[in-house]
């Protein structure tokens, strides 16, 4: 399932396993390697017809941040996620903020304790859903990030980017006020598909993750 525990262990790196592991352990009477009871390794996948695209999505997506994490940490010395690097504000309801928090912490985000305006230059990433805030909560300037560069976007982005290869482009989830900002620093040719340098010399960057 996409939930919250699944997307955080994907986050981290951690392996995924097919319950069938267990079995073949005590089988045995001690830990055997986990290579053949991954879950998204073709050997497990074979044998499970009946899951859906959205189910060998999310198990092949397991089984790729895995391997990409464990190859940057023994080559870089490394315990980062996912989400390293990133530093976040977040600004949505209260019954999911705990959940979205501990996610990107998972997965090595920094996420910052509230959303001041003295937090936007210091910050990478801003997710918001103002749809389910409080008539009374407190609102994030949402332009005034954007003209700090910070990307500012729907919190979707965040199960989106570890499930699909290559990551999504941020505009597809840039928030309606911070469009405009984000147009600007795209090239504007490929402003739909891709987030690279502008032609024109423009220093400013929106930075993607990739996975080699």
């Amino acid at each position: 399932m996409r939930n919250e525990k699944y997307l955080a262990s994907m986050a981290a790196g951690k392996w995924i396993l097919h319950r069938s592991y267990l079995e073949a352990c005590r089988a045995v009477g001690h830990f055997i390697e986990e290579e053949d009871y991954e879950w998204g390794c073709s050997s497990i996948l074979n044998v499970l017809p009946g899951i859906n695209a959205q189910q060998r999505k999310l198990a092949v997506s397991a089984l790729r941040w895995r391997k990409f994490l464990q190859r940057q940490r023994e080559t870089n010395n490394s315990s980062e996620g996912a989400f390293s690097g990133w530093k976040v504000i977040l600004n949505i309801d209260q019954a999911r903020d705990a959940g979205f928090r501990r996610l990107l912490q998972s997965g090595g985000a920094k996420v910052f304790p509230g959303h001041s305006p003295s937090m936007y230059k210091e910050s990478s990433h801003l997710f918001a859903d103002f749809s389910k805030l409080k008539a009374e909560d407190p609102r994030v300037n949402v332009v005034e990030a954007a003209a700090q560069k910070v990307n500012c976007l729907k919190p979707e982005y965040i199960a989106d980017y570890l499930m699909q290869d290559p990551p999504p482009a941020m505009e597809n989830y840039c928030l309606p006020e911070a469009a405009q900002y984000l147009q600007n620093r795209l090239e504007p040719s490929k402003c739909i598909t891709s987030c690279k340098r502008k032609a024109s010399g423009d220093a400013s960057v929106v930075k993607k993750s990739r996975i080699n």
